[in-house]
């Protein structure tokens, strides 16, 4: 049971902003121990509008592998079934309809049964959904809608099972919803005792209205990043059988807030309210960043293991580089539960004999696992009702460990730590639970802050953070957070306004391309539909200046001004008739445009000791350097005599992406890459984007030696990147919080749970490719492949046209991206792959996909 402070304004917060205080956490039944699943019903005693209504609600998906046949947001029945049934559930197993949502219409005509193309397999984020029914409308396709968080699924985008499509919903024909002696429920069909098709996960916030049909802006709207976020829905005029379910009361969770049509709840208590809600989201466990024998139940806060643990179930928020974060481990019953922080790379061995390189637990019995090592440390862990309480500061890495309220050491004054993580790896640490027992009835449940119950396995006890958010069994140490969306950072940098995709047809004539909603600095142009060269204009060479990303060519130059890329324009940019490269205008062809906003005019960069040409974007973490070379180098083995030099860059940090391209004559795209080794400058790493080699080093001769610095980069006397009398571009790029990730992975080579890479963010665009052997420069975006699974490719390093194909699957989520596919390319077994990712939502504003 959540506990509010009495200085909680319902509804609202205090800067004016709506505000959803509460959710019901329900249950896949069974698996833990349960007999029973969580359902909501009622029984409408008078009939009112069965052609017409709307039903509206968030969800937040709980775990994803259960194997159940159908997860039930809505329905309707007479005692199991009959005709005019409504149903509207995620497939689980059956039909070849895993994970897609799927509207069931059983009679009184041969019916509906719609399911979706598209997967919803994020767990992370909550999810707007609007059911808008009027069987009144002229357009067979207008007579049912589902709405996914403000934009609506059109007809094509369904497969049918059993029956044709939409043709069955006749005109004026009458459901069995709003009528009498039917029930209509939330979670589960069948029996009240022991329900069928019961929902895993969250509700917050139904709303139905009879009698309406209401799109999505009558329950939500867009904000300022471009998230899907709700809004006040009391003011509706919810009719003769409408509701509002907010779930503002822990001791009737069915009272409806808008009248008397209350429901009737099942195995549901005061404990599965939650302060997890659409306006303020709590971390839980990933169930897509665990190993399969992880289980997790309770809306992924219990969990245990079904065998030997290969790797523990990592929070869906990670800690960042500056916050301060508290969370609670509760072991239900026995021993053996292991709490802690771990590193996003670890790969951990069987718990509990050796915990991988950079995972911090303690153990049941009173000590801890550091990189492997087992050390004792607190004996009274080992008895009683245990508790675990771990308190991070991700600015030090320091880390306490703290039993039934007494911690290791004062986490409050910063001292007397247990241990301290890396300053490497600080940045890309998690919450970890993980359980050795392979035992339902053992579980370990976590609490980052939404429930001091523990599932109901304790008294709660409404102990808040210091920003007064949370529900914790034992007080946070002073200035240490829940970990929830309300305490990540805000967000400095809204995504759309430096980054984004159009999707154009060529018409061989000059053209305004819009919809950008910047003018752009970078223009990177493909011809999805034939082949034809990728096509790179930036604002600091000219916009009459062409580079290639799949050859080596020299720059090239339009002919005239009305040819290939005419403009940079305010929303976009214009293009002619394609004379230098057919990816920017060809006629009748269907082409991408990914766009970067830099600084603008070039300005003159004197900080190295080269001077460049730049046009930076220091908070997007991105700038177009132009320069002239200065070695006198003549062959590849040379450095010059050992001498490098400096180039400004003009960001505020680091870059951790350099990509240097020959402008005036024939040479390969070099990329510098922090992923790409230990000391990556150092040795020289480096990846040619122009082909499919792997990872190879120059050392000396190709970064100097030396790692970027906030205002330069380095280059040796490699003539590639540094020659007298040539003329280069470089592209520089650092990760931004909520923006852009530059980072790396190790595959697995798994078809079914490749990894999962945290990214802080929903991705717009990736790039990525397999570093350490051979392997393709993969492209994705969000307009190309709007839903999940996306498997549209574009390769940087060759001219073909766009390719869909399920060997390279992979799903981008509201946190990260998930591999779907075993391709050596992007998914190679103990390979490394580097990538590069740009937000379209931020974590902290974003909705689940």
């Amino acid at each position: 049971m959540s506990v509010l402070n009495e200085n909680t304004i319902i509804g609202a917060s205090a800067g004016g902003e709506f505000e959803i205080n509460h959710s019901l956490r329900l249950h896949n039944r069974g698996g833990d121990g349960a007999s029973t699943g969580k359902t909501l019903r009622r029984t409408p005693s008078v009939n009112s509008n069965r052609k017409t209504w709307t039903l509206s609600m968030w969800h937040k998906r709980g775990d994803l592998d259960f194997v159940q046949m159908q997860d039930l947001f809505f329905g309707t029945g007479a005692g199991g079934g009959g005709d005019g049934v409504v149903r509207l559930r995620f497939e689980r197993g059956a039909y070849a309809a895993k994970d897609k949502l799927w509207l069931s219409l059983d009679g009184p005509t041969p019916g509906v049964n719609a399911v979706t193309n598209r997967l919803f397999r994020d767990a992370s984020a909550w999810m707007h959904i609007v059911l808008r029914f009027d069987t009144t409308q002229s357009t067979v396709t207008d007579r049912a809608r589902i709405y996914i968080n403000g934009e609506v699924i059109p007809a094509t985008d369904y497969s049918h099972l059993w029956t044709s499509a939409w043709s069955n919903l006749a005109q004026n024909s009458e459901w069995a919803v709003n009528k009498a002696g039917w029930y209509e429920s939330f979670a589960g069909t069948g029996s009240t005792s022991n329900p069928d098709n019961v929902l895993g996960g969250y509700l917050a916030d139904i709303a139905f209205v009879d009698g309406q049909s209401l799109g999505p802006d009558s329950f939500g709207e867009t904000g300022d990043y471009g998230e899907w976020k709700p809004i006040d829905v009391s003011d509706l005029t919810f009719g003769t059988n409408g509701y509002h379910l907010d779930f503002a009361d822990a001791s009737a969770m069915g009272n409806d807030a808008n009248g008397s049509n209350n429901f009737s709840v099942y195995n549901i208590t005061a404990n599965d309210q939650m302060l997890d809600s659409p306006t303020n989201n709590f971390a839980v466990l990933n169930p897509l960043a665990r190993d399969s024998s992880v289980i997790l139940r309770e809306g992924n806060l219990l969990f245990y293991r079904a065998a030997n643990m290969t790797r523990p179930a990592l929070s869906t928020i990670g800690l960042g580089s500056t916050q301060k974060w508290y969370c609670e481990f509760h072991e239900r019953s026995g021993t053996n539960i292991y709490a802690g922080v771990q590193w996003e790379g670890t790969n951990v061995n069987t718990y509990p004999h050796a915990v991988g390189t950079y995972a911090y637990v303690a153990n049941a019995d009173g000590g801890y696992y550091q990189n492997g090592s087992y050390t004792s440390f607190n004996n009274s862990m080992s008895s009683g009702d245990k508790i675990r309480s771990i308190a991070y500061d991700a600015a030090t890495g320091k880390m306490w460990i703290g039993a039934n309220g007494t911690f290791s050491g004062n986490p409050a004054a910063g001292s007397g730590e247990l241990l301290t993580v890396p300053s490497a790896y600080r940045h890309q640490m998690y919450f970890v639970g993980a359980k050795d027992n392979a035992s339902a009835t053992t579980a370990g449940i976590a609490n980052f802050g939404q429930d001091s119950s523990f599932a109901g396995n304790k008294t709660p006890q409404g102990n808040q953070d210091s920003n007064g958010i949370g529900d914790f069994y034992y007080a946070p140490p002073t200035n240490f957070l829940s970990l929830c969306t309300k305490n990540i950072p805000s967000v400095d940098v809204i995504p759309s306004e430096h980054f984004n995709t159009v999707l154009y047809t060529g018409t061989g004539a000059n053209q305004s391309i819009t919809g950008v909603g910047f003018e752009p600095s970078l223009v990177w142009m493909k011809n999805r539909s034939a082949s034809q060269s990728h096509a790179l204009v930036d604002v600091v060479r000219g916009r009459s200046k062409i580079l290639f990303s799949d050859g080596t060519n020299a720059e090239q130059t339009s002919a005239t001004v009305n040819d290939d890329l005419v403009s940079f324009d305010t929303d976009g940019f214009t293009v002619g008739p394609p004379e230098r490269a057919g990816s920017t205008n060809n006629n009748g062809s269907s082409i991408v445009a990914w766009n970067w906003k830099a600084g603008g005019t070039a300005v003159s960069n004197s900080n190295g000791s080269i001077t460049s040409s730049v046009s930076a974007n220091p908070s997007a973490g991105f700038s177009i350097v132009s320069y002239s070379g200065a070695s006198n180098a003549t062959t590849d083995s040379s450095n010059n005599g050992g001498a490098y030099w400096t180039i400004g860059h003009g960001l505020a940090q680091a870059p951790e992406v350099v990509l240097v391209k020959t402008r005036n004559g024939a040479a390969a795209w070099y990329m510098g890459h922090q992923s790409l080794s230990a000391t990556p400058w150092v040795s020289g790493s480096h990846l040619v984007l122009n082909n499919t080699t792997a990872k190879a080093d120059e050392a000396n001769i190709l970064w100097g030696n030396t790692a970027p610095s906030s205002t330069v980069f380095t280059a040796g006397g490699w003539n590639v990147i540094n020659r007298a009398n040539s003329t280069y571009i470089a592209y520089c790029f650092h990760s931004v919080d909520g923006y852009s990730k530059v980072g790396s992975f190790v595959g697995n080579g798994s078809e079914t749970a490749g990894p999962f890479v945290y990214c802080g963010f929903k991705p717009k665009f990736l790039l990525v490719k397999r570093a350490t052997d051979v392997g393709s420069w993969f492209l994705f975006d969000t307009d190309r492949s709007p839903y999940n699974v996306m498997n549209s490719k574009l390769s940087a390093e060759n001219s073909g046209a766009e390719e869909s194909d399920s060997s390279w699957n992979i799903d981008f989520l509201s946190n990260g991206f998930k591999l779907r596919s075993p391709h050596v390319y992007m998914n190679s077994g103990s390979n490394t792959h580097i990538f590069i990712a740009f937000a379209e939502n931020p974590f902290k504003h974003t909705n689940a996909r």
